[in-house]
């Protein structure tokens, strides 16, 4: 596993019955990571954490890769389908998960 990979949440989080995780103490995001939430439209969640310096295209083919398989109905035809939102605002694909 390279630094850009991320650590899939699914095998070490218990979700709720609509499909969110719970979340404890020992839940506590790792302070050289940063935590995405890939949300669908339907309101299904997935947690992933990645390095800070991955760039969101990166991280777009990331995610495809590994989507979850109880998903694969939903599942995009391409990274082109990914778009991700912080504040509010689209980020490009150049951007990097944590500015330097």
């Amino acid at each position: 596993m390279t630094t850009d990979e991320p650590l899939s949440m699914a095998d070490m989080t218990s979700f709720n019955d609509s499909g969110i995780p719970k979340t404890s103490m020992d839940d506590e995001i790792p302070l050289d990571k940063a935590r995405l939430t890939l949300l669908l439209v339907n309101g299904k969640r997935s947690l992933f954490d990645f390095d800070p310096s991955t760039t969101i295209d990166a991280v777009k083919a990331i995610v495809l890769n590994q989507w979850p398989q109880d998903w694969l109905e939903q599942k995009p035809s391409s990274t082109k389908s990914i778009e991700f939102v912080y504040l509010g605002k689209f980020l490009d694909n150049n951007t990097k998960l944590k500015g330097q």
